[in-house]
């Protein structure tokens, strides 16, 4: 058996030589379908913002243009940072000399440390002598006394000497650290002249142009990922509860009705829109799509339900009531209806195939 869609009329059974129109229940397989209209939209939308106060000078994008990871989309004339970056250049250098082994100042306390060294080396030996004079009687004890204080001056001058050289030594060290510190914020201060994309995508809209200038947050142009691309559609509050996930759908996009889509519900998004008064829902497309600009209006039909041997009639026969005119009775015949369409009714009651319907006028 196959299964007719809610958008089919079904067949009528006009009654030969009679001018009243009439038709007769039948048993068919139905698909319930729930009817949605929206758009086309891209996964991973992305605004790229100016991160610095400029004039664009270069804008090499166009709308619908394909660009790469990390590809520059523009550039920001923004000397201030420019010159921050070329001083911090400077002083790096400069620290990187103060620290080397040419360094002036540094040459200047390693001689100092040097001849304090050696200085005490001189004393050091000397004391060893007046000491062996003293103790062979040669000298007298002041003497001896003088000789030592005067290498234990030295061995302080030395170390003096010494802890002076090192702490110098860090004092330049953490001026280096703290010169590349500087560089590396202005390198990046100054890398937010080039405003790149993060990723592969596609340019949706273009919201700048070269001469533009911009501040820091201005958005310049808006980017989407060309492969990810779902439809969003609107469900009406009278529908929404038939609506699953994992629901099959055909989808037909405004500019070609006649090629359909397969597609799945992905998602049913957990909130109410006061505007539209619907509920939104994202179709996965299965089949390839290959129409991919994004706000393309297109059209649903979400199959919600199957009904296997179905009681169907033409639904011009229901009065608004729920009754039908029944060839040979008087009266109107209340029926119990399960699904109404635009052409046609599910009756779940109060109707068999033998009955003749008669249209009413």
């Amino acid at each position: 058996m196959k299964y007719i869609s809610l958008l089919w009329m079904i067949g009528l059974l006009a009654s030969c030589g009679r001018s009243t129109e009439t038709a007769r229940p039948q048993r068919k397989d139905v698909s319930e379908t729930v009817f949605a209209s929206g758009n086309l939209e891209a996964r991973g939308t992305v605004s790229l913002s100016a991160q610095t106060d400029g004039y664009i000078v270069s804008l090499p994008i166009g709308e619908n243009d394909v660009v790469e990871q990390n590809a520059v989309v523009a550039v920001i004339d923004n000397r201030k940072n420019q010159a921050s970056c070329e001083s911090a250049n400077t002083l790096l250098a400069l620290a990187h000399t103060k620290l080397s082994e040419n360094s002036p100042h540094l040459q200047k306390l390693a001689r100092d440390l040097e001849k304090a060294h050696k200085q005490m080396a001189y004393d050091s030996l000397q004391a060893e002598r007046y000491e062996t004079l003293w103790a062979g009687g040669s000298i007298s004890m002041q003497e001896y006394e003088t000789r030592q204080l005067q290498f234990e001056t030295s061995r302080l001058s030395y170390e003096a000497a010494r802890q002076t050289y090192r702490e110098q030594q860090m004092t330049l060290a953490e001026d280096l650290a703290a010169k590349q510190s500087s560089k590396k914020a202005n390198d990046e201060q100054a890398g937010f002249n080039l405003i790149r994309s993060v990723k592969r995508a596609r340019i949706y809209t273009k919201l700048k142009e070269e001469g533009d200038y911009v501040r820091v947050g201005d958005v310049i142009a808006t980017l989407w990922d060309p492969e990810d691309i779902y439809a969003s559609v609107s469900i009406d509050e009278g529908s929404i509860r038939k609506v699953r996930t994992g629901q099959s759908a055909a989808i037909r996009l405004n500019i070609d009705k006649e090629k359909i889509y397969r597609g799945t519900v992905e998602e049913i998004l957990p909130s109410f829109d006061e505007a539209t008064q619907s509920y939104t829902a994202k179709i996965r497309f299965l089949d390839s799509l290959d129409f991919k600009i994004v706000n393309t209006q297109l059209q649903v039909n979400i199959q919600v339900a199957q009904h296997a041997d179905a009681l169907v009639i033409p639904l011009r026969f229901l009065s608004t009531d729920h009754t039908v005119r029944v060839q040979g009775e008087k009266t109107a015949r209340m029926v119990k209806v399960k699904i109404i369409s635009d052409t046609w009714v599910v009756v779940d009651s109060g109707l068999t195939e033998d009955d003749v319907i008669v249209l009413q006028k």
